[in-house]
């Protein structure tokens, strides 16, 4: 997702504790909703009422606007009031059990929601690894995710990926 469609909703942009993530903050309030369902519009804000609490979730967005999977973006950090540790591609691809369990303790430090950008690969197994000591299995992935206690987000535009996470019993919002 090109941060550009992030820029007019978040005022802060820094440097991850990693090459490729990204520190959002300071969300301003959007000036529209993305075009979604009300089932998925009621949703988005049951993920950010969860996320305000501290609890345990894991959602996807299902899309090929950049723009409107910015928009949901923003609108759950504004509602939760939540920063957002966006995760590039790059760093999907770079994954490893020790990065991960990185991410999330930086997630924790700075009481944001994690942001799998561009997870399509993440979620359909198809990452390949340098070293084989570093590979990390979409199962190990969700073992990990499910003890952390905020809101995990994944980017999709694979129609078959969004499955696979409602086959795990995870919520998938569509923006049209």
């Amino acid at each position: 997702m090109s941060l550009v469609d992030y820029s007019k909703h978040f005022g802060d942009k820094i440097q991850g504790s990693r090459k490729n993530t990204l520190l959002l903050s300071l969300v301003t309030k959007p000036r529209q909703d993305p075009p979604m369902s009300e089932q998925d519009r009621e949703q988005s804000y049951l993920l950010a009422s969860m996320s305000k609490q501290h609890s345990s979730s894991v959602c996807g967005f299902l899309g090929d606007s950049e723009h409107n999977k910015g928009l949901l973006l923003a609108n759950i950090a504004y509602n939760s009031k939540k920063k957002v540790l966006f995760i590039r591609s790059e760093e999907i691809h770079q994954l490893s059990p020790s990065n991960l369990a990185k991410l999330i303790a930086d997630s924790q430090q700075h009481n944001a929601i994690i942001y799998f950008d561009q997870a399509d690969d993440l979620i359909s197994n198809n990452i390949t690894y340098r070293n084989s000591h570093e590979e990390i299995d979409l199962d190990l992935v969700f073992r990990v995710i499910e003890k952390y206690q905020g809101l995990i987000i994944f980017s999709l535009t694979e129609l078959v990926n969004a499955e696979r996470l409602r086959a795990r019993h995870f919520r998938v919002l569509e923006s049209h």
